[in-house]
């Protein structure tokens, strides 16, 4: 090697070992690995979402490989929370595959989990996490990184409704009720979004009328045994009660419900 390609390798090496370095590597902690089998979700091959357990101790970062190399449709979407906090609301799952490594800082819970946003499969693998500091955390939300509602009509953030959700409906869910009554602030709602299975005994015939106080937003949804992510569109209502209710006698699951609004919940 000559002198000139030997200084010229030198100069670019801090340059190289920049951009090469992966995004988290600075962090004291290390990649974990969380122990399952490789598992496909959605679909008609797959159907229902992954969870995940985590453990007691905030999460800084979610790594995993995927693909969407199931089927003969290719057009798998996923979405990515922590409990009821999304760290990823859309992403595009290639074919061919490949490892996907996200932002999570500022957010801890007890499930990591995938939930497919289109009818079609996808399979992940190899999913790891760099936990924080276990002890003295106290999440904030201004150490999350900010995310504006670009899939909103401009309102403000998706926001989730804690400790909302459940099944109901059907002879196993019936004592329940034949609906889930959801308490909100009365600020003017803009969208609701939310996972809905009918995954729950043997009937799969699970539908839903949607209700923002007295007024209908949604008359007849069909919900999928596999599971998906319904959003719908409210016209700026002041609401107090969103009423999920049963229009067959099925069992239906409603959960990781969210709203676009200005004001808290």
């Amino acid at each position: 090697m000559t002198k000139r390609r030997l200084l010229l390798l030198t100069l670019l090496l801090p340059v190289l070992l920049t951009v090469t370095t992966p995004a988290f590597a600075g962090h004291r902690g290390s990649w974990t690995s969380i122990q399952y089998s490789d598992v496909c979700i959605g679909g008609d091959r797959c159907g229902g979402r992954l969870e995940l357990p985590l453990a007691d101790a905030p999460v800084v970062a979610v790594r995993f490989y995927a693909h969407d190399d199931v089927g003969n449709k290719h057009r798998a979407h996923l979405r990515v929370s922590i409990d009821g906090d999304v760290i990823a609301y859309d992403l595009d799952i290639k074919r061919d595959g490949r490892v996907h490594e996200l932002d999570a800082r500022g957010y801890a819970g007890r499930c990591l989990v995938f939930t497919p946003l289109t009818n079609d499969e996808a399979v992940i693998e190899e999913v790891e996490v760099i936990y924080g500091r276990r002890h003295g955390y106290k999440p904030d939300r201004r150490d999350r990184p900010y995310r504006p509602a670009t899939d909103g009509p401009g309102y403000g953030d998706w926001r989730p409704v804690r400790r909302a959700g459940g099944c109901f409906g059907g002879e196993l869910c019936g004592h329940q009720g034949d609906d889930l009554v959801v308490r909100l602030s009365g600020a003017p709602l803009h969208g609701v979004r939310f996972y809905a299975h009918d995954a729950v005994g043997q009937k799969s015939g699970g539908r839903l009328r949607v209700r923002v106080d007295g007024k209908v937003i949604e008359y007849d949804l069909d919900i999928k045994r596999a599971g998906g992510v319904y959003e719908l569109d409210v016209p700026g209502l002041r609401a107090r009660r969103l009423v999920f209710e049963t229009l067959s006698h099925d069992e239906v699951v409603v959960e990781d419900i969210e709203v676009l609004s200005g004001g808290r919940y």
